[in-house]
């Protein structure tokens, strides 16, 4: 398979639309073209870019016309699998004569995931199926009305026994009430401390934080369900459609008796977020236990491009066989040298002084100089007044200190703990830049005497 990129810094890209059979539906999918040699942190960088709940790097080799690897990114991290990256991504190598049989095989984290084409290459409806791995449940009640609770609702919408289940990614699969469904907020947080509990019921592997909640109407062959999922976990508040919470589903469908024998059910999903998107899922189960789980669904293209290739990671100024130069406790840089032919190279400049000066206001007296500390900190002229962290140091030297109206000067410059203090409405910090050749007796340098104010070139509020 031949895939061209443009330029040598651009990768092509398509975008299209999953579970849906028109445009601006359904979930949304990047697909990058010619990206075998990004590394992680690059595929992350372009999946954080389109924004969408996955974008897929497939790969550039197809055996046969009917195998092929893909990575899947959310936003937030790679995935083992999902349902919607599975379909969009066969499709697309399908639309381009790169997948030339009518039944593919995509490799990716969680295994080896069969994908089948039923129909003519446009209209062609795409199916997925999985092998069952992970399940646990029931769950409890308490830790149920728990799980509920970070998706607005509570244990009494609860309709049915919730499972976790997943074919290659975990689902928590919670049976509410329609009602619920749509009455459900996106959730805010991850599953926290919960997933220690979870995790308690049994070995589940690839649990994301997210729950599929879901209402369940008709009668079998096929149910329909009302299924919205939340995925925090990955950075993704909702989902329009989830294939692999889909396949999930169907193993707790049959673990509940809905479908103890298999069948089929269709999901409606995306309705609350503008995006509506139709999911067909089917079921083999032997013995009370699915053995095999399918979702199907189609596919439109939206849009193509190029999007520039994400650079890599800075080496940090490292010398070659060497370490960077340490700053800080070492003191500065040393100044470069004088370039040939021009001028010598400015001395650095001579340390100077931060002065620090309180204006409050005490109750019934006016704003007014109580008190002045003096912060001696080596920085040079060139940076004391532009540094920001200069500025947050002396502000906390200068909340911290003493509200004392003495004039006395104290060389102690560290925090002090106080036991009352006066309000203070306003802080102004003064920046002195004066050598330190002129000192006092505490060793800090000694202000020309002035017979007003000195200038406040500073000021923040305290709260």
């Amino acid at each position: 398979m031949s895939q061209s990129n443009g330029p040598g810094d651009r990768l092509a890209f398509e975008i299209v639309d999953v579970f849906t059979d028109r445009p601006f539906a359904g979930n949304q999918l990047a697909v990058v073209h010619g990206a075998d040699g990004l590394s992680t942190a690059q595929c992350q960088a372009v999946a954080r870019e389109f924004g969408y709940s996955e974008t897929t790097f497939p790969s550039s080799a197809v055996t046969g016309g009917e195998e092929y690897a893909t990575r899947i990114f959310t936003p937030e991290r790679e995935i083992p699998f999902a349902g919607h990256p599975t379909l969009g991504t066969a499709w697309v190598l399908r639309s381009h004569g790169w997948l030339s049989s009518s039944e593919c095989v995509q490799v990716c984290g969680a295994g080896r995931i069969g994908v089948r084409f039923e129909g003519p290459d446009d209209q062609a409806r795409v199916e997925l199926s999985a092998t069952p791995r992970d399940l646990a449940g029931p769950l409890p009640q308490d830790l149920v009305g728990d799980l509920l609770r970070l998706v607005g609702l509570s244990a009494s919408d609860l309709s049915g026994q919730a499972f976790v289940a997943g074919c290659g990614l975990s689902f928590v699969h919670l049976p509410v009430s329609e009602e619920a469904v749509v009455r459900a907020v996106p959730a805010s947080r991850g599953f926290g401390a919960l997933t220690e509990r979870i995790a308690a019921l049994g070995p589940v592997e690839d649990l994301l934080d997210a729950l599929n909640v879901y209402a369940v109407s008709g009668d079998a062959d096929p149910l329909d369900v009302h299924s919205r999922v939340f995925v925090p976990g990955a950075g993704v508040s909702e989902d329009p459609a989830t294939g692999s919470a889909a396949v999930g589903l169907g193993m707790a469908l049959v673990a509940s008796g809905l479908l103890p024998e298999g069948g089929r059910f269709d999901i409606t999903q995306g309705v609350e977020m503008g995006r509506p998107s139709t999911l067909h899922g089917r079921v083999e189960a032997m013995g009370g236990r699915a053995v095999r789980c399918y979702v199907a669904g189609r596919v439109r293209s939206v849009a193509s491009g190029e999007i520039a290739l994400p650079p890599l990671p800075a080496q940090s100024g490292r010398a070659p066989g060497g370490n960077p130069p340490r700053r800080g406790r070492g003191g500065p840089a040393p100044p470069p040298p004088p370039r040939p032919g021009g001028p010598p190279a400015r001395p650095p400049p001579r340390p100077g002084r931060v002065g620090l000066g309180w204006v409050g206001r005490r109750e019934g007296q006016s704003v007014g100089w109580m008190r002045s500390t003096r912060l001696c900190l080596a920085q040079s002229s060139a940076t004391v007044t532009g540094s920001r962290r200069l500025l947050r140091r002396a502000t906390r030297a200068a909340v911290v200190g003493s509200h004392s109206s003495s004039p006395a000067r104290t060389t102690d410059t560290r925090p002090t703990q106080m036991t009352s203090r006066p309000p203070v409405s306003l802080l102004r910090i003064r920046i002195s830049t004066r050598s330190p050749s002129t000192r006092s007796g505490n060793g800090c340098s000694r202000p020309p005497p002035t017979t007003h104010r000195p200038p406040l070139d500073h000021a923040c509020h305290t709260g």
